[in-house]
């Protein structure tokens, strides 16, 4: 840690007295150079590892760790300082790329040394990276498609839940799963109610195969939430498909096929729950053994 306190003191003197030489031509492509040093440093302590000298392994590992977030923060305050916006200068900088190499590089050690705090890290700055590509289409801000920006980031918090469900709270793991659901679910109607329910299908349908799928995922892994939220927004997501069919026809029949259709279900599903009750009941006795 000395050796590395000294050099990094060394270099800020070169830069503070000669900045041309301190970046050495490198300048433009600095945070890349930077990157490969931290897959460098992976190596060493890889090789130091091997040989079984656990104190440069263990110093190195440190360095290895938080290097790659030099250039990841660097590159954000280097353009917030210059006289364009700092998404322009960003963009010139292809700092998606940056931010992907990242995102794989932390994954990477993270299943390399089993450890939860790079793989988190890795995850976070992947959605960051999703975003980043976002803000420069066109069209596809926050406020107009929030699903795209809410959706993958949901996802990941609801499998590093299950992934680390044994270490988790069964209480906070529901709460989780609960927040993520309904995110996604809400994320999606707000995406349908922003492209105006009878211009287009595609909202109502994109909700539904995400509620579908939800329960899908609900039936195979055996969570509660999934199969409960996945229902109701199934519902919400046929409702609206009867409202854009009444806007673009412009009559009330469709929602008489549908309060008609309600109708015939339930009272199909009254006389099935009478009929089989005792089937039903050990369903229910084992949902209830379901994660919650």
């Amino acid at each position: 840690m000395g050796t590395q306190l000294l050099g990094l003191i060394t270099w800020l003197h070169v830069f503070l007295c000669k900045p041309d030489w301190a970046f050495i031509g490198l300048q433009g492509v600095w945070p890349y150079t930077v990157m490969g040093l931290a897959f460098a440093s992976v190596g060493m302590t890889e090789f130091a590892r091997q040989r079984g000298d656990h104190v440069l392994s263990t110093t190195i590992k440190k360095t290895a760790l938080y290097l790659p977030l030099i250039p990841v923060v660097g590159l954000w305050l280097s353009s917030s300082n210059q006289s364009n916006t700092i998404i322009a200068n960003m963009v010139d900088s292809h700092y998606e790329i940056l931010l992907v190499l990242a995102a794989a590089y932390y994954m990477a050690i993270g299943m390399r040394w089993k450890s939860v705090m790079p793989r988190v890290t890795g995850i976070v700055l992947g959605n960051v990276a999703w975003w980043f590509v976002l803000a420069q289409w066109p069209g596809w801000g926050f406020l107009l498609h929030p699903q795209l920006w809410l959706i993958p980031p949901a996802v990941c918090v609801m499998l590093v839940t299950h992934f680390y469900r044994d270490r988790l709270n069964k209480e906070l793991a529901s709460g989780i799963r609960y927040a993520s659901t309904l995110l996604i679910y809400i994320s999606s109607s707000a995406d349908m109610l922003l492209q105006q329910i009878g211009m287009t299908l595609a909202g109502p349908v994109i909700l539904i195969l995400l509620a579908l799928t939800g329960m899908l995922l609900g039936v195979v892994l055996r969570i509660r939430p999934f199969l409960y939220l996945g229902a109701t927004f199934v519902f919400l997501g046929v409702t609206s498909m009867v409202w854009h069919a009444h806007r673009a026809f412009d009559s009330v029949w469709p929602w008489w096929v549908f309060g008609i259709s309600m109708g015939l279900l339930l009272l199909a599903g009254l006389m099935l729950l009478e009929r089989f009750k005792p089937q039903l009941r050990k369903h229910a006795e084992n949902l209830a053994t379901w994660d919650s």
